[in-house]
């Protein structure tokens, strides 16, 4: 239609809001104006009338103006039965993004960046958000309480100079016979910024850590919003590490090859503005919005200087120096060492824990050659161990040391001797040095030489019975089963010893049978019949 000078039209839209009744899909419209006369020539506003409640809905129907109406700041109240609803509208022909928030006396809450398809609307219900318990993008929710606050929007994204999203809150309250609309705005979009949280340390080739990307709003006033959970598409420098995804807001950043770089989330493209004092304008180019940061890759190796030690009590080393060492060196780097069972050592089904050693200083930091050394003191039970290192708070190497005397043998099993004595929790109860397993099998020769004839076997119940030597790996020998630290059976760490029964030996035999221990290399053996039914021979040998 033609309007005349300061001629004033009704546009009755009676026959869209019939329509409306019988279309589910019209819950919100837009009406568009276009005008062509000059800028500030046509004035209008859009009435609404509830039939029921007779209350009348006003909304001016404003030009969209320049770049600047891209923004919003609105006050909003819901308390008693006043209501307040937020509506951004696409009146472009592309897609278009924003990001939201909601200020109040607490902290902000954060809508996540959200695009509109062309003539698509995003409705906020403050009321609904509140009574409903929704949460913004850090899990937060506004207090039940709460009853008003500002509602601040911008646009997000290239726009290529052109006008994208209006925006603007009703709010309504009947009690009050109040409606009334807000367009509020910021003088400018806000620039945008990027930031890689948590700020990863340095990664360690042999795993994985986690890191993501946000993204905050800063306004010309010094305000900001956000942060808001984003997505970026992530590259490393110098072929270091890999990232899986490749794009997403998070990231797992794994080590590839030892040495230094750089690593970049790159966000988007965003619009750029200036504003003169009055309006704001397009500056026509645009800028990234990334982050980065320097990435310090290296390897690990852990050494143990020995390569492995005895248990505490058996009279060798029990004590070795673990040196983690970085490449390349880096200097600082937070290391904590660990230990963990590696293997039984021959002790099966014990209550509680095993003891495994201690570490003189089990954390500290990397010296100027990227090193960190403690010192290693091995418990009384033999047993390999895993000594793990953890590398700024992640988990990333490990290595075995063996807790053991070296060169235990079981005793073979033959006709001129029984192996007796094993336990659910000490099964393999016969490992002895080779002097020990030499001068048990020759003793029990002589034995059976001697009271059956040379190249004979004595009966089974006869022939002798050797008992506890030692386990797997030596050490402690406790009989309980219950990681005892009692002295009781303290020479059975060695592999130097055995109980041999004399439950089974004739008396008027002893004599003699001490004799061919004494001969066969134990002169100092330890005479323990009358308690406990052996004897306990040692055969330590050269």
């Amino acid at each position: 239609m033609s309007l005349g000078p300061n001629q004033t039209a009704e546009v009755d839209l009676g026959q869209l809001s019939a329509n409306a009744k019988k279309r589910t899909d019209l819950n919100v419209v837009t009406v568009e104006v276009t005008n062509s006369g000059g800028a500030g020539s046509l004035i209008g506003s859009l009435y609404g009338i509830n039939n029921e409640t007779g209350m009348n809905y006003e909304t001016p129907l404003r030009d969209s103006g320049p770049v600047r109406t891209m923004t919003g700041a609105y006050p909003w109240k819901v308390s008693d039965d006043y209501s307040t609803i937020v509506y951004i509208t696409n009146i472009s022909d592309r897609e278009a993004g924003f990001i939201a928030q909601l200020n109040h006396d607490g902290e902000p809450f954060v809508f996540d960046p959200r695009k509109l398809q062309p003539g698509e609307t995003a409705v906020f219900d403050l009321a609904q958000i509140r009574d409903q318990q929704v949460s913004d993008n850090q899990g937060r929710r506004l207090p039940k309480e709460t009853s008003m606050g500002q509602f601040k929007w911008a646009v997000r994204g290239v726009t290529d100079g052109k006008l994208l999203l209006i925006g603007r809150a009703e709010m309504v309250s009947r009690a009050e016979q109040i409606s009334t609309s807000y367009s509020c705005n910021d003088p400018c979009p806000p620039t945008y910024g990027g930031s890689i949280d948590p700020f990863l340390p340095p990664i360690v080739i042999v795993g994985n850590q986690t890191t993501s990307i946000w993204e905050t709003a800063y306004y010309g006033s010094g305000v900001q919003a956000g942060p808001y959970s984003t997505s970026a598409d992530w590259t490393v420098s110098n072929q270091l590490a890999t990232c899986q995804p490749t794009s997403g807001h998070t990231v797992e950043v794994c080590g590839d090859n030892a040495g230094s770089g750089f690593m970049t989330a790159f966000v988007r493209y965003e619009e750029s503005y200036g504003y003169d004092g009055r309006d704001c304008y397009d500056n026509n180019n645009q800028y990234a919005v990334a982050d980065g940061q320097i990435l310090d890759v290296f390897d690990l190796n852990l050494e143990f200087s020995p390569s492995e030690v005895q248990p505490s009590g058996t009279g060798g080393t029990s004590q070795t120096t673990v040196t983690l060492h970085t490449t390349p060196h880096a200097a600082g780097v937070n290391v904590s060492f660990s230990v963990q069972a590696q293997g039984d050592g021959g002790h099966v089904n014990h209550s509680g824990s095993r003891p495994l050693g201690t570490f003189t200083n089990a954390s500290g930091n990397t010296d100027a050659s990227g090193n960190y050394s403690t010192t290693f003191n091995a418990s009384a039970f033999g047993g390999s161990v895993n000594i793990r290192a953890t590398v700024q708070g992640q988990t990333a190497t490990n290595k075995v040391l063996e807790v053991r005397i070296a060169d235990l043998g079981t005793i073979a099993t033959t006709q001129d001797w029984n192996l007796v004595g094993a336990t659910n929790t000490h099964p393999d109860n016969h490992y002895g040095t080779a002097t020990l397993n030499v001068g048990l099998a020759a003793s029990a020769r002589d034995y059976t030489d001697i009271y059956y004839g040379i190249g004979n076997h004595a009966p089974d119940a006869d022939r002798l019975k050797f008992n506890d030597m030692s386990l797997i790996n030596g050490g402690k020998f406790e009989i309980a089963g219950t990681w005892s630290t009692m002295t009781a059976h303290d020479e059975h760490r060695l592999g130097q010893n055995c109980d041999v029964f004399s439950g089974n030996v004739p008396t008027n035999r002893w004599s003699t049978l001490t004799g061919i221990f004494v001969n066969r290399g134990s002169p100092n053996y330890l005479d323990e019949t009358q308690n406990l039914n052996h004897w306990h021979v040692r055969f330590t040998g050269p």
